[in-house]
């Protein structure tokens, strides 16, 4: 692999929408006419597997008739999220990401409003330059021992 070592599996988890406190969507249900006047922020993440999730997240959506209008676009979740807080921006992240961010900065939390039909997959990626360097694998490792489940660690 040519720029980083991908992945390493954490765990499996759903996608939860944040809205920063007090947006006029984050008070009402959700139906498919509100949901597709939302503007979005999404999240392009960069781990070999270009825009994989926002593929699945559109794909799914659409077939319930819902759209994503995409105003911007992130490189990460806290990017996303920072987002989201200080516009009328909306950003579908990670379960546990967004429950994170929500407990410390003043975001409100929604489901999507239609299925997704599938958990997003969440992992640990590095660099190929610290792959063998001793300080950067102990990391990885607490990394990896603090996030998986408990019935997955080793």
């Amino acid at each position: 692999m040519s720029s980083g070592c991908w992945p390493t599996p954490l765990y499996r988890q759903g996608a939860l929408l944040a809205f920063r406190r007090g947006h006029p969507a984050a008070r009402k249900k959700l139906t498919r006419a509100r949901f597709n006047a939302l503007r979005f922020v999404d999240t392009w993440i960069a781990d070999g597997r270009p825009r994989e999730g926002h593929k699945q997240v559109s794909a799914q959506l659409a077939r319930h008739g819902f759209e994503r209008n995409v105003a911007l676009t992130a490189s990460h979740f806290g990017a996303a999220a920072s987002a989201a807080l200080a516009s009328d921006l909306v950003a579908g992240l990670p379960e546990r990401v967004a429950r994170h961010y929500a407990r410390h900065l003043p975001l409100t939390l929604a489901s999507f409003p239609a299925p997704l039909g599938f958990e997003l997959e969440m992992g640990l990626g590095w660099h190929e330059r610290t792959h063998t360097d001793a300080a950067c694998r102990c990391f990885r490792e607490l990394v990896v021992s603090a996030l998986r489940p408990r019935s997955a660690r080793a």
